[in-house]
């Protein structure tokens, strides 16, 4: 299944690429709060490529890699609330601060879980820091959406996995590359643009 992982490695370069390229047509641009976008897209997907490759070679997520992660997100977070009056500048470091911390708890607590029923750890400790660098980028309606999603995609991974006979009942695989391409894919289209999209999915 290692073939159909390194997809999400194509995708997530493929993005890459893409703000690399906007990023150089956008050198002229006087409007900073975009120019901010753009450098914060590249790093993010260069922290979010980096370690899915890891993951999926030795089955780790790199706990350094996501600490400088939320770091970086909170600065950049910062950045962007000078943008904003002193109230929402203040809510949105709150919300993204809250949303790293929420993120790491939950999925800490999770694993904690997933360990006392089934006698190991369905979501490994580094899953929980990846999580919470995504909340620092994204706040937390970002990251849930960004973890709602990557329960989705894994899901759907494990069932085919299983019924091509490519993984064993109860087989670990890393499930960074998903909460990964969740967080970018978030990051990419917005929640807005998540939300609408549900929404009509359900008929709302």
């Amino acid at each position: 299944m290692k073939k159909e992982m390194s997809i999400i490695c194509i995708v997530l370069g493929l993005s890459i690429a893409i703000v690399s390229i906007t990023f150089r047509t956008t050198l002229y641009l006087e409007n900073s709060y975009e120019f901010i976008e753009l450098i914060s897209g590249l790093v993010l997907s260069s922290l979010l490529l980096a370690i899915v490759v890891i993951d999926i070679k030795e089955m780790v997520i790199q706990v350094s890699l996501c600490q400088v992660g939320v770091v970086i997100g909170l600065a950049i977070t910062f950045i962007k609330s000078t943008f904003n009056s002193l109230e929402l500048g203040l809510g949105l470091i709150i919300n993204h601060i809250l949303a790293s911390l929420i993120a790491l708890l939950v999925l800490q607590f999770a694993s904690l879980i997933s360990h006392k029923f089934y006698g190991k750890e369905v979501l490994g400790r580094g899953d929980a820091k990846l999580a919470s660098l995504g909340g620092a980028w994204l706040g937390i309606t970002g990251i849930s959406i960004s973890m709602v999603i990557a329960f989705i995609i894994g899901a759907i991974y494990a069932i085919a996995g299983i019924a091509s006979g490519k993984l064993k009942r109860r087989q670990p695989f890393p499930f960074g590359p998903f909460i990964a391409t969740g967080i970018w894919g978030v990051w990419l289209c917005g929640t807005n643009w998540w939300w609408q999209r549900w929404l009509y999915l359900l008929g709302l």
